[in-house]
């Protein structure tokens, strides 16, 4: 298996673990939902059981499983979906653009407290994943633009 594909396997991995957090966070309640870093208003409809928390965690899970099938579908392990280079390239851009947004307030972090270090944490693990989406697009469309070059369909990988 080719080292984007290996990427594309390991970022897909990652995001089904971070549609498991936000899984999680809810079943856990609000301090749970306080500690992985949501907004107090969706901390807030945690603690009084409005709509705001269950549906953004579920709606954040499942988007975070559609990009994981997306990488699957990329490393070759499920047929190729619709509009794949597009969807890569954008997960991509959106994890490293979130993992870089931390690096400002680093400075400042409380490192004694749990949470301003898990979303120290969480911000590292999100480039990472960007940057192994990024690695498992460029594969992707090097693979396809070969393809169509060729004129044949023919797989090159």
């Amino acid at each position: 298996m080719t080292l984007e594909k290996q990427c594309l396997v390991l970022g897909g991995l990652g995001v089904f673990v971070g549609a498991g957090v936000h899984v999680a966070a809810l079943a856990g309640g609000p301090r749970w939902i306080e500690f992985v870093g949501a907004p107090s208003s969706v901390v807030r409809s945690a603690m009084e059981g409005t709509w705001l928390a269950p549906a953004g965690a579920l709606g954040i899970a499942a988007l975070l499983t559609v990009w994981g099938v997306y990488a699957f579908s990329g490393a070759g392990w499920i047929r190729p979906l619709p509009l794949l280079k597009t969807v890569l390239g954008g997960v991509a851009l959106i994890f490293l653009l979130r993992g870089l947004v931390v690096i400002p307030f680093l400075s400042r972090a409380n490192w004694a407290s749990p949470i301003e270090t898990f979303a120290v944490a969480a911000s590292a693990f999100v480039f990472v994943l960007g940057a192994a989406y990024a690695i498992g697009f460029w594969g992707v469309w090097r693979s396809q633009r070969a393809n169509s070059l060729l004129g044949n369909g023919t797989k090159l990988a």
